[in-house]
């Protein structure tokens, strides 16, 4: 996943895209990249352990998921459900009158989810 990690040290400040699996791992590599560039002696991992906060690193994604569409479920998910709980009534221990009262609202239901009678 590509991420963006920004740097700060001082009067230096670089952003990176990095494609890495983890933030750690965009850390580690935009940081090598950073010391590198300003040569900055030390290794990536020591700015993120023994030198913590000497350098401040920034790392996001560079996607908003937040504003990814999401799909709901397909209308056939919801008439599968009417008709486990169609089932669900059908077999269980609640009186006749509940299960008939019951039954005719998952029919209709049904019938409008699904534009027909189940």
């Amino acid at each position: 996943m590509l991420r963006e990690v920004t740097l700060r040290y001082g009067e230096y400040d670089k952003t990176y895209p990095i494609e890495a699996d983890s933030y750690y791992a965009a850390k580690m590599e935009a940081l090598g990249k950073f010391l590198e560039e300003f040569k900055i002696p030390g290794k990536p991992f020591e700015y993120l352990t023994r030198k913590k906060g000497l350098i401040e690193i920034t790392a996001r994604s560079s996607v908003d998921r937040r504003t990814f569409s999401r799909e709901g479920p397909q209308p056939q998910f919801y008439t599968e459900q009417v008709e486990r709980l169609r089932k669900w009534i059908r077999e269980g221990d609640l009186p006749e009158t509940t299960k008939v009262k019951a039954t005719k609202l998952l029919l209709r239901l049904g019938e409008v989810l699904g534009g027909q009678a189940l």
